[in-house]
């Protein structure tokens, strides 16, 4: 759980907490999780891609 994410809202402070602002956070939450997935996957795609290209070119050099 990273709390560190900008989009994430300030706690309300008083003794009534909006039901709402619990409901957006983990809407929030959802999308950020979604969002480091999404990133996760490129970044690996990217490294196996660029191991894909090394091996490629040592394989297509002449004898």
């Amino acid at each position: 759980m990273d709390l560190s994410d900008k989009q994430q809202r300030p706690v309300p402070q008083g003794p009534r907490i909006d039901r709402t602002f619990f409901r957006q956070n983990k809407k929030i939450n959802k999308i950020n999780k979604l969002k480091n997935k999404i990133i996760l996957v490129r970044v690996l795609t990217e490294i196996l891609l660029g191991a894909l290209r090394i091996v490629h070119k040592r394989n297509t050099r002449a004898p």
